[in-house]
């Protein structure tokens, strides 16, 4: 996948309002959210996830990508059990 044209922006409401999991790395987007969003649940885990022991990768790229390796396959068997 190229992402080298992409961009980063502000979420907006409106696009968490059909979020089934929202993943954040160092930032509280919970206040965006609109509160029915905010306080759903998906079998055992929040539709707001925080990984914030993800380090920057600008300070140690290899930490960071370990760790991001981790949180997606726990992300994924989380989902595989939603499903």
């Amino acid at each position: 996948m190229d992402v080298s044209k992409y961009v980063p922006r502000y979420v907006i409401r409106e696009e968490l309002a059909d979020a089934f999991r929202v993943v954040s790395l160092g930032c509280d987007v919970s206040e965006l959210a609109p509160p029915e969003t905010a306080m759903q649940s998906t079998s055992s885990s929040e539709i707001f996830v925080y990984w914030d022991d993800v380090p920057p990768a600008s300070q140690n790229l290899m930490v960071a990508r370990e760790k991001i390796f981790e949180h997606v396959e726990q992300l994924i068997d989380d989902l595989k059990q939603t499903s």
